[in-house]
C-alpha cells in the first residue's frame, strides 16, 4: 500500500514538475523498502531510468532533492 502511495506521488510530482526521470530508496530501519527507478534517463534515446543510473547533479539541484526527499516523507 504504502509503495503504491509512494508510486502515485512521484508520478504526479514528476508530471507537474516536468521532471523526465529519477531514481528513489526508502530505507526503514537500516533496510531498503523500496529501490526503484521513474521515467527516462535519455529522453532522446528512450533510456529508462532503474535504480542504477548515475546523475550529474549541480548545487543549485541540491536543494530541490532536499525539497522533495522532506515532502515525501511527510506522506510516509
Amino acid at each position: 500500500m504504502r509503495s503504491m502511495m509512494i508510486d502515485d506521488y512521484i508520478q504526479a510530482t514528476m508530471t507537474k514538475n516536468q521532471i523526465p526521470g529519477l531514481s528513489v530508496a526508502v530505507v526503514q530501519e537500516g533496510e531498503a523498502v523500496l529501490v526503484k527507478g521513474y521515467g527516462l534517463a535519455n529522453v532522446e534515446h528512450s533510456v529508462e531510468v532503474t535504480e542504477y543510473t548515475v546523475y550529474e547533479i549541480a548545487s543549485v539541484r541540491k536543494t530541490d532533492i532536499l525539497w522533495m526527499l522532506q515532502k515525501c516523507m511527510k506522506i510516509i
